[in-house]
């Protein structure tokens, strides 16, 4: 049996009769399952779906943003003074592209202007007081901030009494006060009224850009969406014609660094969407400000030299490359960490000394996925005596209300619902967690259970057919509040499961629905196929893809989780993993030697049983999972203890010390070289030497054994403890009849079943009635 990992809740049909639905149909000429799609997502009549629909761009007037006009006057006014103006932006993608469209909008109207990205193991987030005086020093009337600001009270205290005022452009949550700036533009400013509140930082310089302009400047479109698209921010209202236009610019951009980005991504500019920011474009630009400086990543999307721009590119290549090693070095690590753990709490707190400052918000993503918790990972510098960390949270727990509990102990911290950071004194550090843990407490239930999964709609596969997808994409782009579809296929057979890729971390297999098959993969789910069999029937919970090879495009299903209610067997005969062997609750561990029950006991997961063959008859516990761990010697009283416990999964590992398979069944020639040496030695004291006396033979230790036992059985020898004796006037016996002999054959028999037979016969064997 194969359970969900997710609580999967499925969307009702929106209220509305057949007859109006027909009618939408009809007017839009759009498929039922578009429309009901569009109803579920709050575009409920013809005109809102037209609008959604259309790629008309749909711009707010920018100086219903807060201090807008008060923000571009003073601007106007360093432009005609020719005061050198700083732009001080942030390390990440939304903090370089929102740079990029500030540092071309003032140098286009003849200002005096330079550039700074923080560093974040010196500057760290955000105005930093030593920065601004360094740059106050050298001459700089004015700072601009983008992508950062509302939390930098100190720095904007110095700057302002230093003579020095500060516009700050920002998206992050404001806290309880805000820095004394000149000017604040944020779509979510207390005192403001702007009609969409969730831009990110490229898109309030873009809006800057806009009133500055007095139009559109749809040339800082594409480096706009790129920012949009990485920062996770909703993708609809204004959002949403930035990335949709920003796109399209895209594909003949004129800037020479992403383009020549884009080519050695080998993508295709016919086929460029969010995705392609989000997993090619984004990533690499966030790996310059995670392991070093990011102002290589402003150099590239503004300069007009193909050689460095190929340089640049280059660099941000290795950068990124460097960025994935050390991601899965401390994911490895964090993940060991936990799962030493007895229990899991409600949210996860791990620092460690060595764990590099960049990496720590992917990897806190990486332990969000597997474990479904709020997750804040951790560095500490000994140096500094204080803790710097990144987080991630789930659906429904906001991770920055959570900080804003504990803000008395970590003054320097800020973010969003779903991410933040934090820097923590080490005397403040304890505290700090003690108030996080209890600011989390009211979720402890919420937690307990599995994650909600949305499910759009309920379909069949054959449903996915290439022309289908193509219309779902005109929902297109998918983010943030505008999430692709999530479809539930019920009970369909799977054909071919295999594993694919280097690691074999990818799980691909086939649904075949009439003469239509569907190519299903699953990304990181490759262990998922040792739960599966050709003909098995599932449920799929899976988003629609379309894979496009050398021009040639067929549909595809993108697996996010699966359930089976059929028994089956895990195959783990090869499984070399001691980790994921005994990682198991709930389950029940089959043991028969002593000698390894006395070597693994303590392994066993604390909420598991440990049971051998005395016990198949009797359980002290009630679970449905079995680890069959040694090779059993009574294979049918397993199997009845499988029907009689119900047993739904078998872990089959099947280890066996000594292997009679590989030893095989002994010849006459090995029975002839034993009994001669005793003919000539009369007797033998083998304590402690049966060893020397199997390496003298060239035979294994095990196969000396048996031999010793069959004689001794056929009363050719007499054992007195290790000592052996020839019997002299013994009759010819015929070996063949001995029980000993019967007995090994059967165990080889039985373990060449369990090794070797197919894992389609093995569940049959242990699971089907007429087997017993």
């Amino acid at each position: 049996m194969l359970k969900a990992n997710y609580e999967w809740q499925l969307k009702p049909s929106f209220d509305q009769s057949d007859l109006e639905k027909e009618q939408v149909v009809k007017e839009t000429q759009l498929s039922p399952l578009l429309v009901d799609l569009l109803f579920q997502r709050g575009k409920q009549n013809i005109q809102e779906i037209n609008d959604f629909l259309s790629e008309k761009p749909h711009f707010h007037d920018p100086f219903l943003l807060h201090d807008m006009q008060k923000a571009i006057d003073r601007l106007q006014e360093a432009v005609r003074n020719n005061e050198l103006i700083l732009i001080y932006g942030d390390y990440d993608a939304d903090g370089i592209t929102a740079t990029t469209i500030l540092y071309e909008l003032l140098e286009s109207i003849g200002a005096n202007v330079t550039y700074y990205l923080p560093d974040r193991f010196v500057d760290g987030y955000g105005p930093n007081k030593e920065v601004y005086a360094y740059y106050i020093k050298q001459g700089v009337q004015l700072i601009l901030t983008c992508d950062n600001g509302v939390a930098g009270h100190e720095a904007v205290k110095y700057a302002e009494e230093a003579g020095v005022n500060v516009i700050i452009t920002d998206h992050h949550e404001i806290g309880n006060t805000l820095p004394d700036a000149y000017a604040i533009v944020h779509p979510r400013h207390p005192e403001g009224n702007y009609p969409f509140d969730d831009l990110c930082g490229a898109g309030v310089a873009f809006k800057l850009a806009q009133a500055i302009t007095g139009s559109l400047p749809v040339e800082y479109l594409d480096v706009c969406a790129i920012g949009t698209i990485a920062d996770l921010v909703r993708l609809e209202d204004e959002n949403r014609s930035i990335v949709q236009q920003g796109l399209k610019i895209m594909a003949h951009s004129e800037r020479i660094g992403l383009m020549t980005l884009m080519k050695s991504q080998n993508i295709d500019l016919n086929h460029i969407d969010e995705e392609t920011i989000a997993f090619n474009i984004a990533p690499r630009l966030n790996a310059l400000g995670r392991l070093g400086s990011a102002k290589p990543g402003v150099e590239l999307l503004t300069s007009f030299d193909p050689d460095y721009c190929q340089e640049l590119v280059n660099t941000i290549e290795t950068t990124n490359q460097k960025r994935r090693v050390i991601v899965d070095q401390v994911s490895q690590q964090a993940i060991q960490a936990v799962e030493e753990w007895k229990e899991l709490p409600e949210i996860i707190i791990l620092a460690h000394p060595n764990w590099h400052e960049g990496v720590l918000g992917i990897v806190a993503s990486r332990l969000v996925e597997r474990y479904q918790r709020p997750s804040i990972i951790l560095n500490y510098n000994a140096e500094k005596a204080e803790y710097k960390g990144s987080g991630r949270s789930v659906e429904g727990i906001n991770l920055f209300k959570l900080l804003q509990a504990a803000k008395e102990y970590a003054p320097k911290s800020g973010g969003h619902a779903m991410a933040a950071g934090m820097t923590i004194a080490e005397d403040q550090f304890e505290a700090w967690k003690a108030a996080i843990y209890q600011a989390i407490e009211p979720f402890k239930e919420q937690l307990e259970g599995r994650v909600p999964l949305p499910i759009d709609a309920k379909i069949t596969a054959d449903q996915l057919t290439l022309e289908n997808i193509q219309e779902l994409n005109r929902l297109k782009p998918f983010g943030t509040a505008n999430p692709k579809p999530i479809f539930l296929i019920e009970n369909e057979s799977i054909s071919a499961p295999q594993q694919l890729g280097k690691d074999k971390n990818t799980l691909k297999f086939s649904l075949t629905k009439g003469n239509q098959q569907l190519e299903v993969i699953g990304f990181q789910k490759g262990n998922l196929a040792n739960y599966l069999q050709a003909g098995q029937s599932v449920d799929l919970v899976v988003e629609a893809s379309i894979n496009t090879w050398q021009g040639n495009s067929r549909p595809q299903a993108i697996l996010l989780d699966m359930a089976s209610d059929q028994k089956i067997i895990v195959d783990w005969r090869r499984e070399k993993n001691p980790d994921l062997i005994f990682s198991l609750s709930q389950s029940y561990y089959y043991f028969e030697s002593k000698s390894l029950i006395a070597q693994y006991k303590e392994q066993i997961p604390s909420q598991s049983c440990l049971i051998g063959e005395e016990d198949l008859k009797q359980s002290r516990e009630h679970y449905s999972q079995l680890v069959i761990f040694e090779l059993p010697k009574n294979l049918q009283k397993l199997r009845d203890f499988v029907h009689n416990e119900n047993i739904e999964t078998i872990y089959l590992f099947s280890y066996s010390p000594i292997s009679a398979r590989k030893i095989g069944m002994p010849t006459r020639d090995h029975f002839a070289l034993l009994y001669r040496y005793f003919i000539f030695y009369k007797e033998l004291d083998l304590t402690g030497k049966k060893a020397d006396l199997a390496q003298y033979l060239k035979i294994p230790l095990p196969l000396l054994n048996l031999l010793l036992k069959v004689l001794v059985e056929a009363e050719l020898l007499e054992q007195d403890g290790q000592i052996y004796r020839i019997r002299p006037g013994q009759n010819k016996i015929d070996l063949k009849e001995s029980t000993t002999l019967k007995n090994w054959a059967k165990r080889i028999e039985k373990e060449n079943f369990l090794l070797n037979e197919t894992i389609d016969n093995l569940t049959r064997y242990f699971f089907q009635e007429d087997n017993l």
